[in-house]
This record gives C-alpha cells, structure tokens and sequence, in this order.
C-alpha cells in the first residue's frame, strides 16, 4: 500500500521532535531548541543521508507555522494595545532598522563584499524573527509581562517596514539609486490597505460574531476562524504582503470580537502543531558545512546582530521614552533575525545581485541567534538589574525624569485637534481603498453592462457613491467635536484637502483634466447641497464602529494604560483547582502577600468592579490585576496553578463495583436510606438486580433482602465498599 512522503515525513519530524524536546525539557533548556535540533538531525545536510525527502511540503508546513503564531499575536495583541504601544514602537523600530541596515553594510564593505551583497546583508539583519520571539517568551510565561507588549509592537511595526524594505532593495539594486518614486507609493499603497483592512475588519466582524457567534459550537468556530485567516492570508499575498501581516491583522480584528476568548483556545493545538514543524525546518536550513567553511564570516555577523541590535533597541526604546529596565529586556529579546531574512535573502538571489553565499550565511546566523535568543531572554532580567545598579543617582533619576515627561507628553495636550486628524486621515483611507477598489476590480464587472463608453463615468459614480459618507467625514473632522463649534484654520484644511483627494482619485476616471475638474466641481455642488442626509450615514457608520471598538475593549478586559511607573494592568484566570479558588480577598490576602491590587473581576459576562474584602473568588474567574512585572508573576503561579496532588481527571480516583447482600450482611432487612452505605463508605447505589427485576438508581426508601445485588460507584481513596 502506498503512503504519501509527506506522511511519512511528517511522522519523522513530530517523532523526533517529540524526542528531542523531551529531552530539552528534561535538562531544564527551552523546547524552541528542541526543535532546532531536531531539525539539525535529519535535514537534508546531515549525513548519512537525508530523512525528509518531501521539503516543498514541509516548507507549506512551516509556512502554516508562521500564520497560525501571527493569527495568535494578533489574538493576544489587539488594537488597542497597538495603538497604546504605537508610538513608542515605531520610534524604536525604525531606529533599529535604520542602525542595522548601516551596520549590515559597513560588515559587508569590512568582509570585501560586494555593494549589493552590502546593501542585502543590512536588509537581512534589520528585521528580528516574530515567530521565534513570541513562542521564546510564551515558553518562559513573559507575553503578559510590560516590556513584552513593547517587543510585539516594535515587530508588528518591523514587519510593516519589511514590506518596504524589499521594495527598496530592489529599487536600489535595478536602479542603483538610493530614491525612486515607486518606494513613496508603495508606502502610501502599504498605509492606504494596511488601514483599510482593518477599519472595513473592525466595522464588520465584531458586528457579524456578535450575531451569530453564540450559535456557533466550537467545531464551527474553529472551522470558521481558520477559514477567515486563511483567506486574509490569501489577500494579503495577492496584493504582494507577506502572509504573516495578513494573520496578523485579522487575529486583531477577532481579539476585538466577544468571541475571542473562545477562539484563543480553540487556536492554540493548531498554533502548537504548525509551529513546531516551522521551527524543525528552520533547523533543517542549517547547513553545518557553512558554520564548516565560514566560520569567522558567520560568527562576525552574528555578533553585530546579537550587540547591534541590544544596543539599537535599548537607546531607541529609552530616547522614545520607555524605562530603562524594560528598554534593555527588550533589547536582549529581539537580538535575532528569521524568516523575513529568508525572504530577503531570496529576493537577492531570485534578481541576481547578490553571492550564492549569502543565502547559506542568513540561514546560519538565523539558526544560531535563534539558539541564543532563550537564554538572552533569560538572561535581559539581571543584565538590567545590573546596569541600573551601576549607573549614577543623577543618570537614573534624568532617565526617570526623561521617561515621565515623554509619558506625560504623549497623554495631555491637543486632544481634539489628534482626534480631528485621525477622523481625517481613517476616512481618507476608506474613501480612497473604495475608489482604488473601483478602479482596479471593478470596472470590468460595469464594463460588461454598459459598454466602454460610459464605463468610466459610470465607475466614478459608483465610487463616489459608495464613499460619500466618508467624504463627509473628511470635510467636516474638525466640525464634529461639540466642543469645537466654530470651523478655523483646521476645518480650512480638512475641505481643502478632501477636495484635492477625491480631485485626485477621480483623475482615473476621466480622459481630460477639463472633464474632470468640471465633473469634480458638479459632485462638490451636489455634495454641499445634500450633505445633511450623509450625516446620517456618517454618524451611523462611525457609531456602530466605535461600539465595536469598545465591546471588544472590555471584552479583551485591559482597559487604557494608565499606570505610574513599571506597575502594569494584566488579566489573571483563577485555576479551579487553585489555592486561591473559594477564598474572599480578605482570606487571600493578596495584596498582603503579594503587594499587588485586584482592580475588577470578570465572572462569565459579570463585572465586579473594585471588589471588597468580602468578595469571594470563584473557580474560572478573570481577575484584573495591577502589580509590577515581579509581583504578577509570583501571582500568577497561585492563581494559574492547581495546588500539588489536585491535577488530573476524577474518573481514576473512582470505580463501578458489584456488591452482594446475603443473610449475614449488615444491610439485609435495612432500607438503602438505612444502610448508611453512602455517608459511611462514600459510595452512591447506582443499581439493584435480584431475580424478579432490575432498575438504576433505586428509590432510597426500598428494603434490601438477601440475594439483592448492588450497583455501586465508590472512591478508591477511601479503601471501597469492602
């Protein structure tokens, strides 16, 4: 009988890896390099000969890895962490790039490289691994932890400039210019669908689930989750992203949803699965020959990626305000590179530019910093520590200084005015993805129906229909706050740039700047003259999308960061079998023992906010904690984990036994009431038989006789019924 290589090759990688990360764990190591080494020994490098023949299928395989760890960041990491983490992110990020890519180019021009193997060595060592990075820190219990959040933002923000960076290094590499045109528009193409997908994502899931998602099963939900992802990951491709970003996007929208605490679960053995098998192959990539023959190349690069990129992130993360503690951890964590290096890497070779050895370097420094990444990780806690303790009084209190009036910066001031401008831009974003979205797809569909004559006017018509609303959202931004009545220099702005906007999209549509300005000019007459009734539709749109964005803010149960120092907000499940399950607040004593608050409790759809004393904590509870990284850790390990000896299924601990009354037995001529059979042998009569009749749980009133037998269900642990 035939068996398909992928099988096989399959049962070889989870075999081994299972071995392997047995063994890891045994010894104390990180299972991510359990994996890895388990890829080392049976890639296709390894002799005497390979033991995976099928590697385009292992490579769909791992390419499902990377989708399933984005999908589950985005689940963990919602918008409205993005966006509490935005600034800060980009600042780090894009000084980090910036940095690495000098760096990278300075190592190619000491190694007598070539410019273009130069300028693809920055490219590969700019960009750190999300997928590495999120399974090293779940492995060691960090994702809740303050610097993590700052880490997965400064990712989210690496992966978007990723999709630029391939655009400028081909540009750079068939121009041989710094500049082309096409990198702004690819910029704006990146912002306008980036944006677009999740406004148009934000507005219309939430609302779908919210209908439809508690007649879902968990079959379903899974069947329809993965589905949703999949095809996000098929449009994120077409329009030429990678499939993480698209992942990525609609795990964040479905955080937003009621649902997300369902769907987490029901995501993680499918996250488990694929991710293993993308960490064998990246394992399987390293090729010992190379680590052989370059030695000294491999081991000077991987050092300027691990030192780089410590020192990078660290001075970005303090310069954009971050603690000095949480700048460091997050440093060491994301001293690594991975997949988006592949894909870099690939691009050189796929245009002929860059030496066939590059690929080979990548994937061995990838292999070795993806080793050291656990125990940089481990190790950023004390290494911070350190450097606080060794730094003068007056830096660290000009760092604190530095740190809360960054902070303070950031939260007061210009409020209404950052409003104003985000209405503007989210709904220029929305009025420009619809006319694009015309304009590409749609015109064949009206082409079919009218002809090629009035297509085009037709098309506009239809765009400037369908984004209306949006475009008065633009034209009045500054007019909708109550508080900002009278229109200035602002309200100026917003009307002369919505006209210059749609002026400007509305150029595809027509054949002559006359008839366009001139169809422009009618549209805007119409526009002022009907405005009243798209405020409606204006209102009901950004309502409905403002209900969503707050449903799945307490649904997600972290509430704006507002807390001073290094404290933090996180969201604490209470283990049914925990210490703590049971006990009020007052007998826990958890601010006593631990010297952190409980700020609400989230009990099914209940919330009890700031609970008292007396307020008991219930199995499968939601607690919303307030403590520092240390605090909610040691928390945690009370609050998340069964007390010894209390873990595992009931049915073990109990058994069906048959028991006989004959004459001598103390139970004959007694009622089953009457026997004491249940308080005195914890035993429960689930049956009687004798030789006139049979029946299940018989009535407690019933007189036992001799030649009845029972049916009874007892506790091992208390020695039977014997």
């Amino acid at each position: 009988m035939h068996l398909a290589p992928l099988i096989r090759d399959l049962a070889v990688i989870l075999g081994i890896a299972a071995i392997t990360t047995y063994v890891f764990r045994k010894i104390r190591q990180p299972v991510v390099l359990g994996y890895l080494a388990a890829g080392l020994l049976i890639g296709p490098y390894t002799p005497p000969t390979p033991w995976v023949s099928d590697l385009p299928n292992i490579k769909i395989w791992a390419d499902l890895g990377v989708i399933f760890v984005m999908l589950s960041l985005g689940l963990d990491f919602s918008f409205h962490k993005l966006a509490r983490v935005g600034g800060t992110a980009t600042i780090t990020a894009l000084g980090q790039v910036l940095l690495m890519l000098v760096l990278g180019y300075g190592a190619g021009h000491l190694l007598g490289w070539s410019t273009s193997d130069c300028f693809f060595l920055g490219g590969i060592l700019a960009i750190s691994s999300t997928t590495i990075i999120y399974k090293a820190l779940g492995e060691q219990k960090l994702r809740s932890h303050q610097f993590a959040e700052q880490v997965f933002g400064i990712l989210i923000v690496e992966d978007l400039v990723a999709v630029l960076l391939l655009v400028a290094l081909s540009v750079i590499t068939i121009t041989q210019t710094l500049w082309d045109i096409s990198l702004l528009i690819a910029t704006l193409r990146l912002i306008l669908v980036v944006g677009g997908w999740f406004l148009v994502g934000y507005f219309l899931i939430p609302t779908f689930l919210k209908r439809i998602g508690r007649s879902l099963d968990d079959e379903a939900l899974t069947v329809w989750t993965t589905g949703l992802c999949l095809m996000m990951v098929a449009a994120a491709t077409k329009l030429g992203y990678s499939e993480a970003l698209g992942a990525f996007v609609i795990g964040s929208i479905l955080s937003e949803t009621q649902e997300a605490r369902r769907i987490e679960p029901l995501m993680r053995p499918l996250r488990d699965l694929f991710a293993a098998v993308f960490f064998v192959s990246v394992g399987m990539l390293v090729d010992p020959r190379v680590l052989v023959s370059q030695p000294g190349t491999i081991l000077f690069i991987t050092a300027i990626v691990i030192i780089g990129k410590i020192l990078g992130v660290t001075v970005c993360s303090i310069l954009s305000g971050q603690p000095l503690r949480s700048s460091v951890r997050a440093g060491f964590s994301l001293a690594q590179i991975g997949e988006f290096s592949f894909i870099i890497a690939g691009l050189g070779t796929q245009l002929g530019v860059t030496s066939p050895l590059l690929y080979p370097i990548a994937v061995a420094v990838s292999g070795i910093t993806t080793f050291t990444t656990p125990y940089l990780i481990r190790f950023s806690d004390p290494a911070a520590q350190w450097l606080e303790s060794r730094l003068p009084e007056k830096w660290r209190a000009g760092l604190n200084r530095y740190s809360n009036w960054m902070r303070s910066g950031a939260q007061s001031g210009g409020q209404p005015g950052k409003k104003a401008l985000s209405r503007f831009l989210l709904n220029g974003i929305l009025v420009s993805a619809i006319f694009v979205l015309v304009a590409r797809w749609g015109m064949d569909f009206i082409q079919g129906f009218t002809g090629e004559g009035w297509a085009l006017p037709l098309g506009w018509a239809v765009a400037l229909l369908l984004s209306a609303p949006f475009v008065w959202g633009m034209f009045f931004a500054y007019q909708l706050d109550p508080k900002r009545t009278q229109s200035g220099f602002g309200a100026f702005l917003a009307h002369l740039g919505t006209v210059l906007l749609v002026g400007s999209l509305s150029g595809a549509f027509f054949l002559s700047t006359v008839g366009s300005i001139g169809t422009l000019v009618a549209a805007l007459a119409l526009f002022l003259l009907s405005y009243r009734r798209l405020e409606g539709s204006y209102r009901w749109f950004e309502g409905r999308l403002l209900d969503n964005l707050k449903a799945g803010a307490e649904a997600e149960g972290h509430p704006p960061q507002l807390a001073p120092w290094d404290l933090h907000l996180v969201e604490v499940p209470v283990h049914p079998n925990s210490a703590l399950a049971g006990q009020t607040l007052s007998q826990a004593q958890i601010r006593q023992k631990f010297g952190l608050n409980i700020v609400a409790v989230y009990r099914g759809d209940v919330l009890v906010p700031a609970p008292s004393a007396t307020t008991p904590l219930f199995p499968m509870d939601r607690l919303l904690i307030i403590g520092t990284d240390a605090q909610i850790a040691l928390f945690r390990s009370e609050a998340e984990h069964p007390r010894v000896g209390e873990e595992g299924g009931l049915q073990h601990d109990y058994s069906l036994e048959r028991l006989f009354v004959d004459e001598g037995s103390p139970f004959a001529g007694k009622t089953i009431r009457e026997s004491g059979i249940r308080e005195q042998r914890n035993a429960l009569i689930v049956g009687l038989e004798n030789r006139a009749f049979r029946t299940t749980n018989p009535d407690p009133s019933r007189v036992l006789v001799a030649g009845d037998t029972l049916w009874v269900v007892t506790n091992l642990s208390s020695g039977g019924t014997k």
